[in-house]
């Protein structure tokens, strides 16, 4: 017979599984959770818009630095579209129509100087006009532009003028500055106000002159009498312009008119020198030339670096004044 609690005693037994529940919120927590998410969305549009802001702040700063960069460089540009020599032309044709004029007894060409100065200026020509006597003769001798001054109203362009003045039998020269107010518009230029004149103003200085070296040395005898028999032989082609021989003789050529013949060469003004190469002898010498039509004569000061060839010497470096510095 089965035995009934042992069967029960090995059974099975089914564990009951938990249903899970909902959990529960609340009105308050719900409304928590939506201020804070609604309040994080607020912040993060502050920040965007603060950075969209800020990015189209550096734009705008961006744009204006271009706009005053393009604004300095057209400046530049206007500035570079001088065109000196054209303007160069310009005064200095203004100047010989102004300067030049001539009155007689019997003729008086005013009308057609200023008929010619009309082209020139923008204002009216008749401010050009000049009382002068009769037997009256102005000529321009030489005129060079040497400064340009930019100020805000025009260009003050300034020339050097010689001029001759003749009345009746007297001749006065002089030599003097006259300014032109210009403006330049389009590579055109016009005279927009009457011209005046200054004093020259010569930019002079005071310095060290070139003088010939006082750190001598002393060569042998048989060298000295080489070099001078060099040197002779040199600034005659020298003088002479004859490049072809000169290639013969010094390594960078310097060629002269030709119009000169070498006079003297005093060997006692003939000083030497060390140099910074072994092979080099420097030396200072003085020359006289003279001119083959005019028989004027003058002298230059010459330094020169040469070296012993097998049977002379070569000039490896040449200047036309004193100085032991080489390069």
């Amino acid at each position: 017979m089965i035995n009934i609690k042992l069967i029960k005693k090995f059974k099975k037994k089914e564990k009951s599984i938990k249903t899970p529940k909902a959990k529960k919120w609340s009105q308050k927590k719900g409304n928590r959770l939506v201020g804070i998410g609604f309040l994080a969305l607020l912040v993060f549009s502050i920040i965007g818009a603060l950075r969209a802001n800020l990015m189209a702040s550096q734009v705008i700063n961006l744009n204006q630095s271009v706009t005053t960069l393009q604004g300095t460089t057209s400046k530049k540009e206007a500035v570079n579209l001088i065109n000196y020599p054209n303007l160069a032309y310009y005064a200095e044709s203004f100047v010989k129509n102004y300067i030049n004029y001539s009155k007689t007894a019997n003729e008086n060409k005013e009308n057609e100087r200023l008929d010619s100065l009309s082209k020139f200026v923008y204002f009216d020509v008749s401010m050009l006009k000049e009382d002068v006597p009769n037997e009256f003769t102005r000529t321009l001798k030489s005129v060079e532009m040497v400064d340009v001054k930019e100020v805000k109203e025009c260009l003050l362009v300034s020339l050097l003028v010689t001029i001759e003045t003749k009345v009746k039998a007297e001749v006065q020269s002089e030599t003097k500055q006259i300014v032109l107010p210009i403006q330049a518009k389009n590579g055109l230029y016009s005279l927009v106000s009457v011209p005046y004149f200054l004093a020259v103003d010569l930019p002079l200085g005071k310095t060290t002159a070139l003088e010939s070296t006082k750190n001598t040395v002393e060569i042998d005898t048989s060298d000295k009498k080489a070099i001078q028999k060099f040197l002779a032989l040199f600034f005659e082609k020298y003088a002479s312009g004859n490049q072809k021989e000169l290639l013969l003789m010094m390594k960078s050529p310097v060629i002269t008119t030709g119009q000169e013949v070498v006079k003297t060469i005093e060997p006692s003004s003939i000083k030497y020198f060390k140099t910074n190469s072994n092979t080099n002898q420097g030396l200072q010498v003085t020359v006289t030339f003279e001119n083959k039509e005019t028989k004027i004569s003058h002298q230059e000061n010459f330094t020169l670096w040469i070296r012993q060839t097998d049977n002379s010497y070569f000039i490896e470096q040449f200047k036309n004044y004193f100085t032991e510095d080489e390069g």
